[in-house]
């Protein structure tokens, strides 16, 4: 059993899948990331020096059990880092359920019981059945992804100073800002976006300037790169995902300005 936020998880399912190649495991996420992510769909995973997630492991947990009781207990900052996953789901398949965050922000940050399990259940079943279509991340799961290509890459290069929903936000915003300048996104789905994630408290932000090439070099590292070729998941539209392979430098660039401080 691994009980605790989705390092806890990954770490214990990862031991799970290599013992004996491969014993039992129950997942009992205590976070909110942890809880509609990390906990579900099977990827188990430590960190090297090098980057996040380079070794690890496809192995289901035999169950899932959530209990909303302990989000309770959880620092606003490991909240509101749930909170990116969620927005995150939500903009890659079903814009209803982006509009469903708007409405309830106040209720969801005030951690009002059935609002939580609403929100859980939700987010489960958006990543259950992405991973049903593609567990091993041959296809679909990809777009799971989304903030998560420039997300890994702050997580390296500030040494982990920000938790993993924290980077994921500021990845969207500049994948967002990507697709924009590309543009294949309308500007004022970009800004809702935006509004939303400030809203819960999310950064929108670095808490210091990254130059663009060590973004790149960090990004070329992580395993989401093919090839040697950077793969994007940038937003057409609400619950419209693309993969996008290597984008111009200067498209990624322009992303990142707009997260960088003044």
């Amino acid at each position: 059993m691994t009980f605790g936020g989705g390092v806890a998880g990954d770490l214990g399912g990862f031991i799970a899948a290599t013992w004996l190649r491969g014993i039992d495991y129950v997942q009992v996420p205590t976070s909110l990331e942890a809880a509609i992510d990390a906990s579900i769909g099977g990827k188990t995973a430590i960190n090297l020096r090098d980057g996040k997630n380079l070794v690890g492991a496809f192995h289901q947990p035999v169950a899932v059990l959530v209990d909303t009781d302990y989000l309770t207990t959880l620092p606003e900052r490991e909240l509101v880092a749930g909170l990116a996953e969620s927005v995150k789901h939500a903009a890659i398949r079903d814009a209803d359920f982006v509009t469903w965050h708007e409405d309830h922000a106040a209720r969801i940050l005030a951690r009002e019981p059935d609002v939580l399990a609403e929100l859980i259940q939700r987010n489960c079943a958006i990543k259950a059945a992405v991973v049903e279509q593609d567990e091993r991340e041959s296809g679909l799961r990809v777009i799971l992804n989304y903030g998560h290509t420039l997300g890994h890459a702050f997580e390296h290069l500030l040494s982990y100073e920000l938790r993993h929903g924290e980077c994921v936000a500021l990845g969207i915003l500049a994948e967002n800002e990507i697709a924009c300048v590309r543009g294949s996104l309308r500007r004022d789905v970009a800004n809702r976006l935006h509004v939303l994630l400030e809203r819960f408290g999310a950064p929108t932000r670095l808490p210091r300037r990254l130059p663009p090439a060590e973004v790149l070099a960090a990004c070329e590292s992580d395993k989401k790169a093919r090839r040697g070729r950077l793969r994007f998941v940038l937003l057409r539209a609400l619950g419209q995902p693309e993969i996008v392979e290597a984008p111009p430098a200067a498209e990624i660039e322009a992303g990142l300005e707009v997260i960088q401080p003044g």
